[in-house]
């Protein structure tokens, strides 16, 4: 893993989840694209207390997901591989996938290409992009509690359907436990923005969603997409490349079938983001 600018992240105060995270600070990488770092929420000060928040506008910047089920070799990737082959300048974990490294754990359609066409009922969020007609937002970060997965289809090419993480009203909807880890994440703020998030040091989801609620970022809501060594985060813009991992070996990065991401946008889109 690359992380150059871990030293200024260590020297930021840890905050506990009770107190919810510092104010961090805010990096321009390129118009349309900032990096966040913030102090993360752990009851372990020796862990590195950082959450990493991408931000991007979505008129400068289009989602894209690749599949290993779209290629003809079907295998697995690390990020970077697959940032690298589709031009990505922010790259993440779809989600989860099945025991096949292959197919994604919930509803997963790209255009004609289909991952995976079965929804999971306990599956509450879905990001959808790709309208499919004039007047649409360039995506939506949906509560399946408000909207069908039918209707999604309808509107939008591309639906990636993961586990809610915060609902509509700010709500963390994520039962409390003891299992922790690192995760990736992916949220969006009241100004129709999109969000990569990334907890590095191990944490529960419940605890992370209380933190993500106290950023200083207007985060209204979000999806989980992986935790633990598969969980990843890759940035290269602005002369800028961060490479973040649950995996704690240097160097290492796990293969994963499935990828989101965001590339430069060639023109701007019909309509604006909600």
């Amino acid at each position: 893993m690359r992380r150059a600018w871990l030293p200024a992240v260590l020297a930021l105060v840890a905050a506990s989840c009770d107190a919810g995270p510092g104010r961090g600070s805010w990096e321009t990488l390129e118009p349309g694209l900032e990096l966040g770092r913030f102090p993360g929420c752990t009851t372990a000060p020796a862990e590195p207390p950082a959450i990493t928040v991408v931000r991007v506008d979505p008129g400068k910047f289009e989602l894209r997901v690749a599949s290993a089920s779209a290629t003809p070799e079907r295998r697995s990737r690390t990020v970077r591989s697959w940032a690298e082959a589709h031009g990505l300048v922010v790259a993440t974990n779809a989600g989860m996938y099945h025991q096949d490294f292959v197919r994604h754990v919930g509803l997963l359609v790209d255009g004609e290409h289909v991952n995976n066409p079965v929804a999971v009922a306990t599956y509450k969020s879905a990001l959808a992009f790709n309208p499919l007609r004039a007047g649409l937002p360039p995506f939506e970060l949906a509560d399946l509690d408000q909207i069908t997965i039918p209707e999604l289809r309808e509107r939008y090419a591309t639906v990636v359907q993961n586990l809610r993480m915060i609902a509509p009203g700010r709500r963390n909807v994520w039962a409390a436990s003891e299992k922790r880890s690192a995760t990736a994440a992916l949220a969006v703020d009241r100004g129709g923005r999109l969000l990569f998030l990334f907890h590095e040091a191990p944490i529960s989801v419940h605890d992370l969603n209380r933190c993500l609620l106290a950023l200083p970022v207007g985060i209204e809501r979000a999806q989980y997409l992986e935790g633990g060594a598969e969980a990843a985060l890759l940035v290269r813009a602005g002369g800028r490349e961060i490479d973040l991992a649950g995996e704690t070996t240097a160097g290492f990065s796990f293969p994963i079938p499935n990828v989101l991401g965001v590339a430069r946008r060639a023109t701007s889109p019909t309509s604006e983001a909600r």
